[in-house]
């Protein structure tokens, strides 16, 4: 970025500057440093050729700004003029990586951080929306983590639109009429995409939707739709219903998490949360996540073997396997029946009888008796203990 020429400030400015970092459509991010303290700021600089509306734009920005105060919004310090008359706004340095990049070396995050992370933009949200803003940019590029990577920071309020008249706001006239189209077409809501004048804060819920996908699963919902086919994402984004995040996540998503993000990005507004009830809903399953390391871990226990002797559970054992002969289970299965039946018997308050006395009947019809008794005691255990 070597060459640029750094704009010229007022000598009188409390700010210098330092190095250009970025670069826009609409101006230069400098580097700046505050005279007195040293502290580092981010300058951002219109170029002077956009005219009138977007240096109304800009100033919009700062006017919104410097109305939100929130841990999870990026902090204005002042804003002003170049010698040669060109805007800018000073913001506070910010030291990490938006959530883009951080796809770009990561593709996915866990869902855990990328719950914890969506919170802090909700609750961003919130705040922007209790003003009576709606921001209308949400995207990967405008959510910074800051180091060490727990804070997250909502930038670039570039194109915020006043839903309703704020004390010391002043409205600006930014392209809103019906019909035009401000934001970023892969996470425009629809209405956004239909041009309605009546935007409000669930189209950003919807982008925040989008966005919680994308951190899960590693892929845009309609990442299929190649770059520069404006109309197919649009009609997408009017028309498609995409996957749920788990049928597309590398790995097991926690319950209740498909649901919120289906939610989030449906075509009707109504059908929507708002951004409080997306924050109240992210923090309870954020509340309901198992122990860190166990998440997705299948906890059912796996079928027994019916072929197997059943596990010792407290009770009884169940009778013994038969043995193919049937003068062995004659003489086995009688006995450890009238036990299992008393023992269960005791175990549910019931009264025993005493143990009928045998009567001298043939070998043949105390085997098929037997084994009779050894056929319903196991299928009644098998039901009891399952």
């Amino acid at each position: 970025m070597a060459g640029s020429r750094a704009p010229e400030l007022h000598p009188e400015s409390p700010y210098e500057i330092v190095e250009r970092i970025g670069a826009g459509a609409m101006g230069d991010v400098w580097l700046g440093r505050e005279k007195s303290s040293g502290r580092r700021v981010v300058i951002k600089v219109m170029h002077g050729h956009l005219g009138q509306v977007l240096e109304d734009r800009l100033r919009l920005e700062a006017q919104a700004l410097a109305k939100l105060r929130h841990p999870n919004i990026v902090e204005i310090y002042g804003w002003g003029g170049t010698l040669d008359r060109r805007p800018f706004l000073v913001l506070e340095h910010l030291v990490g990586k938006p959530l883009d990049e951080l796809l770009r070396t990561r593709r996915w995050l866990p869902a855990r951080e990328a719950i914890a992370l969506v919170r802090q933009l909700a609750a961003a949200l919130v705040a922007v929306h209790a003003v009576g803003m709606v921001h209308r940019d949400i995207k990967p590029s405008n959510a910074f983590v800051c180091e060490p990577g727990t804070t997250l920071k909502l930038l670039d309020f570039g194109i915020i639109k006043l839903v309703e008249a704020v004390t010391g706001v002043v409205p600006l006239q930014v392209a809103t009429k019906e019909g035009s189209v401000v934001g970023t077409p892969r996470y425009m809501s629809p209405e956004q995409i239909r041009g309605k004048r009546d935007v409000d804060g669930r189209a950003d819920v919807y982008a925040t939707g989008l966005v919680l996908y994308q951190l899960v699963t590693g892929v845009h919902p309609f990442d299929a739709i190649a770059a520069g086919q404006l109309q197919k994402m649009m009609t997408a984004h009017l028309e498609e219903v995409p996957p749920p995040p788990s049928a597309v996540a590398p790995e097991p998503l926690p319950a209740g998490l498909d649901a919120i993000v289906m939610r989030a990005i449906a075509k009707a507004r109504d059908d929507r949360f708002t951004s409080t009830e997306l924050l109240g809903e992210l923090g309870l399953l954020a509340a309901m996540l198992p122990p860190e390391g166990e998440l997705g871990e299948d906890k059912t226990a796996p079928l027994p073997d019916v072929t197997a002797p059943l596990p010792d559970v407290g009770r009884t054992a169940a009778p013994p396997r038969l043995a193919p002969s049937r003068a062995v289970a004659a003489q086995t299965a009688e006995p450890t029946a009238r036990r299992v039946i008393g023992e269960v018997a005791r175990d549910e308050g019931d009264a025993v009888d005493p143990p009928p006395q045998p009567t001298r009947l043939g070998g043949g019809f105390w085997a098929a008796t037997a084994l009779g008794f050894a056929l319903m005691i196991g299928a009644y255990l098998l039901g009891w203990i399952g």
